[in-house]
């Protein structure tokens, strides 16, 4: 029987994939982007998936 994982878990795999979003959508080096893990978790907890936090706060982070 396979392991549930804990949130713990499951917020690593988000971010994981947060930051791979990232590097695809911006085509920055993975080690050149910083992400702010505390504000990403009150993200995961609220549902949102990795490309929903990347684009809305890209967006705020880089308008204009």
């Amino acid at each position: 029987m396979a392991e549930a994982h804990t949130d713990d878990q499951k917020f690593g795999i988000w971010l994981a994939e947060l930051y791979y979003t990232t590097a695809n959508e911006t085509g920055l080096a993975p080690a050149e982007i910083k992400i702010n893990e505390a504000e990403a978790r009150k993200w995961f907890v609220d549902g949102f998936t990795p490309y929903q936090c990347f684009r809305e706060t890209w967006e705020m982070e880089n308008d204009g």
